[in-house]
């Protein structure tokens, strides 16, 4: 009897340790979705969401809804030509924008991470997501 225990914890000692050694399945990452909202002053702006986390905004607001549009757009199509850049905010905070070719900021992370590795993994979050990102228009103007 005392052998077949031995023998048991045996096995679930090394059943436990196959379990850890094995790569957990890699989580699938919540697709990304652009939403066009009209702000409070009627102006028009986008954001990027994963899931209820908002990952990016705008770098400006619009007055016309074609010009926020193109925006988005803008962003899907040319993002390997556009510049993301990190950086440590007054609050010890990490930050990042995205900058065009002419040095204008298109779109900026919506708050402060406090590691610098939590922001790299957000913009490479918006790197491989954004292009294929859905558009959900919630403005209430056409």
């Amino acid at each position: 009897m005392s052998s077949r225990r031995s023998f048991l914890a045996f096995f679930a000692a090394l059943l436990a340790m196959i379990a850890l050694a094995l790569p957990l399945p890699a989580r699938a990452a919540s697709p990304l979705t652009f939403e066009l909202y009209e702000d409070s002053t009627s102006a028009f702006r986008w954001r990027l969401e994963e899931g209820n986390q908002i990952l990016a905004t705008a770098g400006q607001a619009y007055r016309a809804k074609s010009d926020a549009k193109a925006s988005i757009e803008r962003i899907r199509n040319e993002l390997g030509r556009l510049t993301f850049e990190t950086y440590e905010d007054a609050s010890h905070r990490y930050r990042w924008r995205l900058k065009s070719r002419n040095g204008q900021i298109v779109a900026a992370s919506s708050g402060g991470y406090d590691a610098k590795a939590d922001a790299d993994a957000a913009v490479e979050r918006v790197r491989t997501g954004a292009k294929d990102a859905n558009v959900v228009d919630r403005a209430s103007r056409r």
